[in-house]
């Protein structure tokens, strides 16, 4: 938006490890060497392999280990249940923090530098629970009471003096004798105990002998692992501390020590006794991502009275990035707010916006985004233009939108309103290349690539600049018409202006491979992992080009599978990409996949959840399962988000009717007729409504016109045929399911209902032979 605004840059998992290495003195030979200064530094053009990166945090926990802080168990078992390493909790943190680190920057809207310690707060605030969950597992498996946590309590540079020096006064030594003891200056005690300065190892070895043998109950091994594991949690809390502030740190450690021990009790309540040490294994091994993690979380919500805490705790990814950038744009509205209260409402001259109302709007529109509510973002962003018209980012941002929501819903009227406004930003300022990029991206989400293509070649000379996205637009366009070559070229350009983008990175490393330039293919691919990208995406990606290149013949998978499978990988990429699920969600249900449907659906929702297309299908999934309760109330949300919809109306009002709430259900039909008078079957489900109220005359009024709309509505026949047989007009039903049998032959209530017919008119010669035809079907 203005000059004074960035993007913030998230540090590599190497970066946090080296970090940690160099503030908290970690020794090791395999720390000093080359490469781990290479991985330390997320060196973009000589990143280090994947034995090498395990080898690195191999060495910081084995550091760990030999310094007493925590046992490093290799083959270590406990109750025939391993135990997992240090070192393999660390990879798992450094490579889930590299994979959300992945998924977060793209997203991140722009903040203001001096606003970057509430983003990393954020954050911070989100691993809390997963932490007090690992712990209170650990401290479980190792037999020890919570009583340990009380070390929290002096998580500070500052606190652990005290601790130190309260442990001093339970022994009869002075300063001055503990001075004299260790053979150390007074001013060093003092720097100890006043200062927090952390006693060099062999200092700390000795202090813990010498308060061993003054302290009752003690022994020397007990004081050092409790010392070293103080100094260690303190450390890293001061260097967290230098990124989001003191008092932030305070309130997280106090967090984290509150739900560890209140996770301690849980376990004991919610894991049962024959599964624990196996239950517990996994906790700590995957905190929060634990299957059995949910019901911990859940018992932590309920106690917690804060209700942003209550969110924090919650362990979606997608919720924890959404609340990261929320608290950050929520400090942009109030910042706006205090402008516009400080200058009554005038335009500030250091500031590069001409309208503070329009812009507090659109600020309103980015967090609301952040958060998945589409709808809503729409709806501020729309403010924004009517209060500042001339602002081309407002119309582009509605463009954005707008073309995004119609492709997924294959609304093309809000596809061209989409167009409409992007082109009006381009019109406002032909210079600026975003809106142009814009343009293009809604052509190739409607299936037009090679007109993507000539618009974006067709770009001014002088505009620009020419970002990562123009260039990787440009490179999907050629993808799609399969000119590889251009594919790639545009996709390095996209690279070089965004090395870690790693949808950009994959897509060029799949090219490579098809073009057989496997030098490019490892460097694209390496560069993807060291940015989060995981094992399990890659096999995916493996099994795509197999996909690709097997001849299926006439046996093979259908459209269907095609796009399941390109469909897979898009979410993997990108697992709150709402047009791959639907698209996804969509060929599981023409291929009668309703399991997996579900699933798309239900994430979706999750995602967004004012998605109407996605309540539309799920509640049809519910009817095919004659779970009708259900498909009412997703028919209702979708009413709620589309008044005018005959199609959920009609919907609805069939569920009604099939748990017989018959007013219900003839006040949808009607609505939904009034709103598309020419819906056959809503003519044909309120003819049943009124036969099975008894209101025969009314319900074939309905039927006649259901069958005028579609002569082949083989239910309407059916209907009708019961109307008549209920008003004992014989001839009329039998001739109805007459037709019913001509248009369905393999109907077997339509042979029943006749044979009824015929029985009800004492036509008995005319019963057996289409009944036993009925009976045979």
């Amino acid at each position: 938006m203005t000059e004074r605004e960035v993007t913030p840059r998230l540090p590599t998992s190497g970066q946090i490890i080296g970090a940690l290495v160099s503030k908290l003195g970690l020794r090791h030979p395999v720390l000093l060497r080359r490469t781990a200064r290479r991985y330390f530094s997320g060196d973009l053009d000589n990143l280090v392999k994947d034995s090498s990166r395990d080898e690195i945090i191999g060495a910081v926990a084995e550091t760990l280990a030999n310094a007493g802080f925590i046992a490093q168990q290799k083959e270590a078992e406990i109750d025939n249940t391993v135990v997992p390493t240090l070192t393999a909790v660390l990879k798992w943190h450094a490579s889930n923090w590299d994979q959300l680190r992945t998924f977060l920057r793209p997203r991140m809207a722009r903040v203001m530098p001096s606003h970057l310690p509430k983003v990393w707060e954020a954050y911070v605030r989100l691993t809390v629970g997963d932490l007090a969950l690992r712990m209170a597992a650990r401290l479980h498996l190792a037999g020890i009471s919570p009583a340990a946590l009380e070390l929290l309590n002096w998580a500070s540079v500052d606190a652990r003096g005290d601790f130190l020096n309260q442990k001093r006064r339970q022994t009869p030594l002075t300063l001055e004798d503990l001075a004299e003891t260790l053979e150390v200056t007074d001013n060093t005690v003092d720097a100890w105990m006043y200062d927090g300065a952390r006693p060099s190892n062999d200092n700390l070895t000795k202090l813990a002998e010498t308060l061993a043998e003054h302290i009752e109950g003690t022994d020397t091994a007990s004081i050092v692992l409790e010392l070293r594991a103080l100094y260690w949690v303190s450390g890293v809390a001061a260097l967290l501390a230098e990124h989001i502030g003191a008092a932030a740190v305070d309130e997280l450690v106090g967090r984290l020590r509150k739900y560890a021990d209140e996770a301690y009790r849980l376990i004991d309540d919610r894991f049962p006794a024959e599964n624990r040490p196996e239950d517990l294994t996994v906790l700590a091994d995957l905190g929060a991502g634990a299957r059995v993690a949910g019901s911990l979380l859940s018992g932590l919500i309920e106690r917690e009275p804060d209700e942003e805490w209550r969110k924090d705790l919650r362990p979606m990814r997608v919720d924890w990035v959404r609340r990261v950038l929320s608290v950050n744009l929520r400090i942009h509205d109030a910042e706006v707010n205090d402008m516009i209260g400080e200058t009554n409402g005038e335009i500030l001259t250091n500031w590069d916006i001409s309208n503070p109302d329009a812009y507090e709007h659109y600020r309103r529109s980015q967090e609301l985004q952040a958060q998945g509510k589409i709808w809503e973002a729409l709806t501020e962003v729309e403010m924004a233009a009517r209060l500042d018209p001339l602002d081309p980012a407002n119309h582009f941002t509605i463009g954005s939108v707008k073309g995004g929501l119609g492709a997924a819903r294959g609304d093309m009227a809000m596809v061209n309103e989409g167009m409409e406004a992007c082109w009006l930003a381009v019109t406002l300022d032909p210079y600026w290349a975003l809106p142009w990029t814009g343009i293009g991206l809604i052509l190739l989400r409607i299936g037009r690539a090679a007109e993507a293509i000539e618009h974006l070649r067709g770009i001014k000379p002088d505009c620009g600049p020419l970002d990562n996205r123009y260039y990787s637009t440009l490179g999907t366009a050629f993808w799609q018409l399969d000119k590889l070559p251009e594919a790639l070229a545009s996709y390095e350009k996209a690279i070089e202006l965004d090395p870690e983008d790693t949808s950009d990175l994959l897509a060029a490393s799949e090219i490579a491979l098809r073009l057989g330039d496997s030098a490019k293919h490892r460097r694209f691919s390496r560069m993807a992992r060291h940015f989060g990208v995981d094992d399990d995406t890659e096999k995916l990606l493996e099994s795509l080009r197999e996909f690709g290149q097997k001849d299926w013949g006439n046996t093979g998978p259908d459209e269907h599978d095609r796009k399941i499978v390109v469909m897979d990988a898009v979410i993997r990429l990108s697992p709150d990409d709402d047009y791959a699920h639907v698209t996804r969600g969509l060929a599981h249900f023409a291929k009668g996949n309703d399991d997996l449907a579900f699933a798309d659906m239900d994430a979706i929702l999750q995602l967004d959840p004012d998605h109407a297309a996605a309540y539309m299908l799920r509640g049809i999934l519910f009817g095919n399962r004659k779970r009708w309760e259900r498909m009412a109330a997703d028919m209702t949300e979708l009413i709620r988000l589309r008044p005018n919809d005959a199609l959920a109306r009609y919907h609805r009002g069939m569920a009604y009717g099939e748990q017989d709430l018959l007013d219900e259900a003839f006040a949808d039909l009607c609505e939904a007729i009034r709103l598309d008078p020419g819906h056959a079957d809503a003519h044909r489900v309120r003819g049943d409504c009124l036969r099975y109220k008894e209101e025969y005359d009314e319900a074939i009024t309905d039927f006649d016109t259901a069958l005028r709309l579609d002569p082949k509505n083989t239910a309407a026949y059916l209907g009708r045929g019961a109307a008549y047989r209920m008003k004992r007009v014989f001839p009329q039903a039998i001739s109805d399911y007459d037709a019913a049998v001509h248009l369905k032959p393999q109907e077997p209530l339509a042979y029943r209902f006749r044979a009824d017919a015929h029985i009800a008119n004492e036509d008995y010669g005319l019963v057996l032979q289409p009944h036993m035809i009925g009976k045979a079907l």
